[in-house]
């Protein structure tokens, strides 16, 4: 079996005091122009912080958020240079645009924002509360597998609930990298269990992973109460990055504003895996992602750790997503239990690898650990830099 690809061996936070984007990239003409612009930009921004006393710490604090942004715009000009190759797909000429509209330092420093709590923060999730596993109720001791995937067809897709009886369906009540069974479906449902003691395998419980972020698209009306709503916003400011890299077929799909209640928006199957619990709050948190493999075969990953701890969980290195059969059988053109998009894993993929390299990371996980630790504003301003990265993601919305 192949081994679990590892993106870094070190854990440490990359340093402030020196520059750490590539001088040269092989980028075409106009993209290499933009690039070099972020280039000089980290490096004026680790000048100007290393000429900083070290007793200024407000001051070191903004030149290190300047140094990150540009890194974080830097390393997603290279991941997204990556993903042209690999999918022939080329949203780096809107980044390209951006820079070059713009070529200041400051701007760069904004657009950097603007990635991180709009793009890679909508593809992370580290607080969301996973709801209890449930089946579709109508029915829940079918003993015949067709009835119990004719059952899911009519009712799913909705909620968080419904859709993860759906994925399950798909996924041969499984999770998608380890293949262990769900424990929930095989004691509520004969048919499941058979499957499971037939391949003599062991049961979790098995979660429903979104790709994009649920929590981004959740309760936005379509009609706004206040002038102005931080979360819709921040939902509008992701799904705009979405679009300006061309997937408009995506977002329309993610999102159910002015459509029917029936709409399952982010809740559709092609947003969704089928991970056992500790998998999951990897792939959440951008510490595992999965990238098309270079033989360019449909539905075909290789498996990525950020860290060699973690690609230390039984994980297959390479995995190939298929149907279950039957499922497969009573779908034949994948409308009812479509596979995950490989658009939005390319997508989680780059924010995974952008936030890793330029230390965005390790950042955005000390601010959610401080979220929960600090319960009010010190008077002191010493929780300042806090407040501004929690206003960051309604404040630093694109044009």
């Amino acid at each position: 079996m192949a081994q679990v690809n590892v993106l870094l061996q070190d854990e440490n936070q990359p340093a402030l005091d020196s520059p750490i984007l590539p001088d040269h990239h092989t980028f075409i003409a106009p993209i290499l122009v933009a690039y070099c612009l972020v280039v000089r930009a980290e490096r004026n921004a680790v000048q100007r912080h290393n000429e900083i006393p070290g007793n200024a710490k407000w001051a070191k604090e903004k030149t290190g958020d300047e140094i990150l942004a540009s890194r974080i715009i830097g390393f997603l000009f290279i991941e997204l240079e990556r993903l042209r190759r690999s999918l022939g797909y080329t949203p780096i000429a809107r980044v390209m645009t951006e820079v070059l509209s713009n070529p200041s330092d400051e701007a760069i420093y904004d657009l950097g924002r603007i990635y991180r709590d709009h793009f890679i923060r909508a593809f992370r999730t580290t607080t969301t509360q996973y709801p209890p596993p449930s089946n579709h109720p109508s029915r829940p001791s079918m003993d015949d597998l067709v009835d119990l995937l004719m059952d899911t067809m009519e009712g799913s897709g909705k909620d968080h609930r419904s859709a993860r009886t759906a994925a399950l369906s798909r996924d041969g009540y499984r999770c998608m990298l380890t293949q262990i069974y769900d424990e929930t479906s095989c004691r509520k449902h004969p048919a499941v269990r058979k499957l499971a003691e037939a391949a003599h395998a062991t049961s979790a419980v098995i979660n429903a992973c979104h790709i994009f972020n649920e929590t981004v698209l959740q309760n936005i009306e379509p009609n706004q109460t206040f002038p102005y709503d931080p979360q819709r916003q921040h939902a509008s400011a992701a799904i705009g990055i979405l679009r300006m890299f061309g997937l408009d077929d995506l977002t329309d799909r993610l999102t159910t504003v002015g459509k029917p209640v029936s709409a399952s928006g982010v809740h559709i199957l092609v947003n969704i895996l089928s991970l056992n619990p500790i998998l999951h709050a990897h792939f959440d948190a951008l510490n595992l992602f999965l990238e098309p493999t270079a033989d360019g075969e449909a539905d075909k990953y290789d498996v990525h750790a950020a860290y060699p701890r973690i690609a230390r969980q039984g994980i297959p290195g390479q995995v190939k997503f298929v149907s279950l059969p039957r499922a497969a059988d009573l779908d034949p053109n994948g409308t009812k239990f479509p596979l995950p998009d490989p658009r939005l894993l390319a997508l989680h993929a780059v924010c995974a690898r952008v936030a890793h390299m330029s230390g965005a990371a390790e950042v955005l996980d000390k601010f959610d650990r401080d979220v929960d630790d600090v319960q009010v504003l010190a008077e002191d301003g010493s929780t300042a830099k806090l407040l501004d990265l929690m206003l960051g993601s309604y404040v630093s919305v694109a044009a």
